[in-house]
């Protein structure tokens, strides 16, 4: 049960890592996988909203998504398979040797979070379906790859806060968030090349839990 809860809590430190305020989407708005990068790549994160020490690592292949996260002597991995019209979303427990599966409606996924929504629509900044007012603030070379700087005040709480972020649009990622000067998150390392398949499924000595 404590294993549980934390992967919980891990699911939602992982998701909403980019998300600065939830948006709504509805069936006319319905996910399209054309906008999924080509390119497969592993991100690793230094995440001010995790304790000192953590890991946090992201895996992106081909319309599949693995997320893990490391605290002390706990590890929590989570796996999202997209497809058109829902997604499987597998929960590994290592200790146990077990896994838990589900399948989710993009409804679902989108009701918590919307970090990563720019695999599924064109709504980074700067494009169609963009919701905010950001403004270029100039582009910058960032582990090796040409990036893009983007500014803009939100005012969703009823106080200014200014977000700064440095964009890969090719990876359609976020690679730092700075909020009122202070250091949200930052990618430390990117990896670029094809991930094997079992990377984004169970063990095969896992078991599948049922409940």
């Amino acid at each position: 049960m404590k294993q549980l809860i934390f992967i919980l809590i891990a699911i939602s430190l992982l998701l909403s890592f980019t998300n600065i305020q939830a948006q709504v989407y509805d069936n006319s708005f319905s996910p399209d996988l054309k906008y999924w990068p080509v390119q497969e790549y592993i991100l690793e994160i230094k995440n001010a909203m995790m304790a000192e020490g953590a890991t946090h690592t992201q895996y992106y292949g081909k319309h599949k998504m693995r997320l893990d996260i490391s605290m002390e002597e706990m590890t929590n991995t989570v796996i999202y398979h997209f497809n058109e019209n829902d997604l499987k979303q597998i929960i590994l427990l290592p200790d146990e040797e077990m896994y838990m599966e589900s399948k989710l409606s993009y409804y679902e996924f989108f009701d918590t979070t919307d970090a990563s929504s720019s695999l599924f629509y064109n709504n980074l900044p700067g494009e169609e379906m963009a919701m905010y007012g950001a403004t270029k603030g100039g582009e910058e070379k960032f582990l090796n790859r040409d990036m893009e700087w983007w500014l803009f005040v939100d005012t969703s709480e009823g106080e200014e806060v200014k977000i700064e972020m440095l964009l890969d649009r090719e990876l359609r990622q976020i690679m730092k968030m700075i909020v009122d000067g202070e250091m949200i998150f930052e990618v430390v390392n990117l990896t670029i090349g094809s991930i094997p398949d079992e990377t984004f499924n169970p063990p095969a000595d896992f078991e599948v839990m049922t409940y």
